[in-house]
C-alpha cells in the first residue's frame, strides 16, 4: 500500500484483512503517508475474507482489470494472527477443508480478477509439523493455479533474517550467497501468469487439443 502511495505513476491499490486488530489502521497509515507525501494514488481496504470478498459489490467491479497480484496468505494454520473465527484455520479447522474451502476459491478470484496478459505473485511455503507430519502447500498451491489457467513462470527465493540456532544448509527453502559464502533461509514466491490463452485452458472443449501446446511451464 505503501509503494503504491510512493510511486510517481498513477496506481491504486486494493487489500483486504480479516484481522479486527488491524480495521482502521491502514486508513490511518494510509491518509498520514499521503498527506505527507502529497500523493494522488488511491488506496481501497476491506476488512472481508479473502475467500468471500468476491461477493462484496464495491469489490465486484474489479473484475478483470487488477494489473497485478502479490499476496501472501496464511500458512494453513501455521500463521495464526489473532484466535479470531475470522481467521481461516479457526473456520475451517482440517487442511482438506481449508484447502477447498480457502485456498481454493482465493486462488480462483485472483485469475478471475487479474486482467488479461498480468502476473500474480504467490508467497507460501510448505509446512513441517515433526517427522511424519508435512503438508506440501507450495505443490498444492502450484497445482490448484495451473488447474485455474494460470501459467507457471518460476519461483523467487525472498531472503529471510537468520534465525539463530538454525542450521539453513539442511532447510528446503535455502539460498547460498557465493559473496558471503553463507546460507540464508527463504521464503519462495511463487509467479504465475494470466495470459490470452489462460480463459481458454479452462474452456473443456478446448482441453484436448491445449494439452499439446507447451505453455511455459
Amino acid at each position: 500500500m505503501l509503494g503504491t502511495l510512493c510511486s510517481h505513476y498513477p496506481r491504486q491499490y486494493i487489500g483486504t484483512d480479516v484481522n479486527e486488530n488491524n480495521e482502521g489502521c491502514y486508513e490511518s497509515l494510509g491518509d498520514f503517508y499521503r498527506n505527507k507525501i502529497d500523493s494522488e494514488n488511491e488506496y481501497l481496504m476491506f476488512n472481508k475474507r479473502a475467500e468471500m470478498i468476491h461477493t462484496v459489490p464495491e469489490f465486484m467491479g474489479y473484475k478483470g482489470k487488477i494489473d497485478l497480484i502479490i499476496t501472501s496468505p496464511p500458512y494453513f494454520d501455521k500463521e495464526l494472527y489473532s484466535e479470531s473465527i475470522r481467521q481461516s484455520s479457526k473456520r475451517y479447522g482440517d487442511f482438506n477443508s481449508w484447502k477447498t474451502m480457502f485456498l481454493h476459491p482465493t486462488l480462483e478470484t485472483c485469475f478471475k480478477y487479474l486482467s488479461t496478459n498480468s502476473y500474480m505473485i504467490w508467497n507460501i511455503s510448505d509446512i513441517k509439523r515433526g517427522e511424519n507430519d508435512y503438508i506440501p502447500l507450495e505443490q498444492h498451491t502450484v497445482e490448484l493455479a495451473t488447474m485455474m489457467g494460470f501459467d507457471y513462470i518460476g519461483k523467487i527465493g525472498m531472503v529471510m533474517s537468520r534465525m539463530v540456532g538454525l542450521d539453513t544448509s539442511s532447510i528446503q527453502n535455502s539460498w547460498f550467497d557465493e559473496s558471503t559464502k553463507m546460507d540464508y533461509k527463504i521464503e519462495p514466491c511463487f509467479v504465475f501468469y494470466k495470459g490470452f490463452m489462460s480463459e481458454l485452458k479452462k474452456d473443456p472443449i478446448h482441453n484436448k487439443r491445449l494439452h499439446k501446446i507447451p505453455m511455459g511451464m
